[in-house]
């Protein structure tokens, strides 16, 4: 039985607890390395022939005329991150806890978001110069709408979508009678599906950008899904009895958002119920891993760290009554605020 590298270099971690190793150096070099090996591993279509059973790593290599030692050293470090497994005669597999989200033949397989982080690795590169005052924003809103990079981006929310969608729409309480669902900057449609479910008399418009509604409405058609090419934030909103605004807020400024809420608020028939889900910061000030996920935002959008105080604040001065906080669980620390229109 493999043991830990704890248990294999027991004085190497002592001299890291007691802070004469510099920990900077492994944050920085493994952190970095962790990353790109299973990044490899999913553009390389590693772990799709992993899926397919044991393979040597000159197996690996050779449908795409890959050097072999490369591949090998690559499976070595998955293996340090357990991912993979080597057994005695150095044929390789995929871990079961790994193998439910990195093989393509499970249903939780998050491989097209993990691609899109080529994306993202990019902005990250640039973020010494971020810091700049005059800086731009790594804007994807601003992609052409036939930049291949949409596809990308589509796939990879909606895999992230998938694992939540029911739970929210649990949480999102219909009013009696509505027949009109707004999903804003909804792109692949996948809350919607899920708020349908249940249900059934709801059509859905998906308002969003034109490179992501031409890619979704390609790949995720669905009875009662329509697709509007269009800009929230420049343009009435279709009237609606509820409306969902998911991973938009984040990306706007104060103004923006209040225009946004304003304008949602105008959509809404009276008692209807707008729904928002994003990454905020909790009031109580503790670090819950948002830091980074908000500094990512800043990275693309240039925007401020929001608190879940402050945006409940801010649908409260649209007009909205009513609102209450739901954490979800499968939404890797997101959080939703649903709120009604008086009447």
């Amino acid at each position: 039985m493999r043991t830990s590298p704890r248990a294999e270099r027991p004085l190497e971690h002592l001299a890291a607890w007691l802070n004469l190793a510099p920990l900077p150096v492994v944050q920085v070099f493994h952190g970095m390395g962790a990353a790109r090996v299973v990044m490899a591993g999913v553009q390389l279509g590693l772990f799709e022939r992993l899926a397919d059973g044991a393979k040597t790593s000159a197996e690996l290599a050779r449908p795409d005329a890959l050097e072999e030692h490369a591949v090998e050293l690559i499976l070595r470090a998955l293996e340090e991150q357990g991912v993979v497994r080597a057994d005695d005669v150095g044929r390789f597999t995929l871990r079961p806890r790994a193998a439910k989200w990195l093989s393509p033949r499970s249903p939780d397989y998050v491989g097209d978001f993990l691609a899109f982080n080529q994306a993202q690795w990019d902005w990250w590169g640039q973020l010494h110069a971020a810091t700049k005052k005059s800086a731009p924003a790594f804007d994807l809103h601003q992609w052409a709408p036939d930049d291949v990079r949409w596809v990308r981006y589509v796939k990879a929310m909606h895999q992230l979508a998938r694992f939540c969608a029911d739970e929210v729409a649990a949480k999102v309480r219909v009013p009696q009678g509505a027949r009109r669902l707004l999903d804003v900057a909804g792109s692949h449609g996948a809350f919607s599906v899920a708020l349908r479910r249940r249900h059934p008399a709801l059509s859905a418009t998906i308002l969003e950008l034109p490179g992501a509604a031409q890619v979704a409405s390609r790949l995720f058609a669905a009875d009662g899904l329509t697709w509007v090419e269009g800009d929230a934030l420049a343009q009435p909103l279709p009237a609606c009895d509820v409306a969902l605004c998911f991973q938009l807020t984040g990306h706007l400024d104060d103004a923006q958002r209040r225009t946004l809420f304003t304008a949602l608020f105008a959509a809404l028939a009276n008692g209807g119920r707008v729904a928002v889900l994003d990454h905020y910061t909790p009031d109580t000030g503790r670090s819950d891993g948002s830091a980074l996920v908000a500094l990512n935002y800043f990275l693309v959008s240039r925007t401020p760290r929001l608190r879940v105080g402050q945006v409940r604040e801010e649908l409260g001065a649209a007009g909205f009554v009513h609102l209450r906080t739901h954490r979800v669980l499968r939404s890797l620390g997101q959080t939703l605020l649903v709120a009604t229109k008086p009447g």
